[in-house]
């Protein structure tokens, strides 16, 4: 069993459908409590107010860029717009996992990992996760290539 993944290409997040009402909310909290309006934050991404709203309510997709700039903005760490304090935890891409066709997978030099921050799943809680990034194209074109994928270790 897999948990999806919260990081593509190291540039873009996905959300999990399950996690995106959770992001979404703490986005809009964090900036209520922040005094900001959707057009100050918007104008920090130099993105329409339309564009902000259909952020803070899931029907667009936030990359890791934005997550920085809004974090900035409202001077918080980018993992509190994420999930409430508590509900995240950090996991090692260590190596890849090849897509479409076999191939050995070596564990990366450590200079070459990264941490991806993961919503903390009751579901994963206790579990020690693993993670890999995804090379070539995936058969059900689910995860894109350098895509983060999670699993169990």
């Amino acid at each position: 069993m897999s948990i999806k993944i919260l990081v593509e290409n190291r540039h873009t997040a996905f959300v999990e459908n399950r996690y995106k009402e959770t992001m979404t909310n703490q986005i809009r909290k964090i900036r209520e409590m922040s005094g900001k309006t959707q057009a100050e934050a918007a104008a920090v991404l130099d993105i329409t107010t339309e564009n902000y709203n259909r952020l803070e309510t899931g029907k667009t997709q936030l990359t890791l860029s934005k997550i920085e700039k809004l974090a900035e903005f409202f001077h918080r760490q980018p993992a509190e717009l994420i999930a409430s304090h508590g509900n995240v935890r950090t996991v090692r891409v260590r190596q890849h996992v090849q897509a479409g066709e076999w191939a050995e997978s070596l564990l990366w030099h450590e200079d070459d990992c990264y941490d991806v921050i993961v919503p903390n799943d009751p579901e994963f809680q206790n579990v020690m996760l693993y993670g890999a990034e995804t090379r070539g194209p995936s058969m059900n074109k689910r995860y894109a290539e350098g895509s983060a994928v999670f699993t169990p270790a």
